[in-house]
């Protein structure tokens, strides 16, 4: 699609497609970046999930817990991997990075006290929502930020200001792709009949999903005994930033299931969040004193020697049908 905007075709009148305009854009800029070949949207996805991790890394550096980024960057990436090149830089992984990045700005701005940074968290929020309209749910983790400031006793103006500005500031560079091809209303006649049916269509049932989102790995059968695990520690169940991490987990489910599809790559969202989220979880006990620390160290020899070793077995043992290739 980016090659025939290039070549004089607009989207949503002359390229019939559902695809929002944030990942037309998103595109755009990648393969303009690194080039059309098969190299450079390698290079595009790798540098995706460099955002991602330096995301986590940031979240987890500011908790002291550099091991936990690590560990949930390593994860994200097995699973990334394991989709083999079906899932290269597909738009919700683009949306799970944007997201991360949005939360880490948002926790330091709570950190250090730099409205800021809510700036970036507004652009990068407003963003991933161009990409996908499931991403809007995360700007709840933004509204319950803003109010922990208020809870405080600090002026909130500065913070709220930011936040807008940055998403509105993605919301005008969108417009402003839809109205240079004059596709604003194409956009919107779109969205409201075929993005209207498309979303309709449910190609996996409901216990399909689940059973996508808590049984398909080994690394999403821990999510519950770390659930527990957190539960049962006070420090730990009393840390914002802990508490807002499972919240993304929790809006990463509902962005899989409300799409109604159960395809791998819609997962990313959640899947992003929670391996970040249990790789803290599991570090940070592992500093507690008492007998829960051997549970965290338990759990996380499963994620290192069982879960990341099966996610890798998994990326390499997967063969296409020949007509795929063929096509390719």
């Amino acid at each position: 699609i980016v090659f025939l905007i290039d070549h004089g075709m607009a989207p949503y009148r002359e390229i019939i497609e559902t695809s929002f305009p944030g990942s037309y854009l998103a595109y755009w800029l990648g393969i303009h970046t690194f080039g059309s070949s098969a190299l450079g949207f390698m290079l595009f996805d790798y540098t995706i999930m460099a955002a991602a991790a330096i995301a986590m890394f940031s979240i987890s550096l500011s908790r002291k817990a550099w091991l936990a980024g690590a560990v949930g960057a390593v994860t994200l990436f097995v699973a990334h991997i394991a989709g083999n090149c079906l899932d290269s830089a597909q738009r919700d992984f683009i949306m799970a990075a944007l997201e991360l990045c949005g939360c880490a700005c948002t926790f330091l701005a709570l950190r250090r006290k730099l409205p800021v940074l809510l700036f970036f968290a507004g652009f990068a929020f407003s963003f991933a929502t161009a990409i996908k309209p499931t991403a809007a749910l995360f700007f709840l983790i933004l509204f319950i930020a803003i109010l922990r400031v208020r809870r405080q006793g600090i002026a909130i103006r500065k913070y709220v200001s930011a936040s807008i500005i940055g998403a509105a500031l993605a919301a005008a560079i969108v417009v402003t792709f839809l109205v240079r091809e004059g596709s604003f209303f194409a956009f919107f006649d779109i969205l409201g009949r075929l993005d209207a049916v498309h979303g309709s269509l449910r190609t996996t049932s409901f216990l399909g999903m689940i059973y996508n989102l808590f049984f398909k790995d080994t690394g999403r059968l821990l999510l519950l005994p770390v659930v527990l695990l957190w539960a049962a520690q006070r420090d730990l169940r009393k840390s914002f930033e802990l508490q807002m991490l499972l919240l993304c987990v929790v809006l990463g489910m509902a962005s899989f299931l409300v799409q109604q599809k159960g395809w791998h790559y819609h997962l990313y969202p959640f899947l992003a969040f929670e391996s970040l989220w249990i790789a803290l979880v599991l570090v940070e006990t592992l500093r507690q004193p008492g007998r829960l620390r051997y549970v965290a160290g338990a759990l996380l020899c499963v994620v290192l020697f069982l879960e990341l070793p099966l996610g890798v077995k998994h990326s390499v043992s997967v063969d296409f049908p020949q007509d795929f290739l063929f096509a390719l």
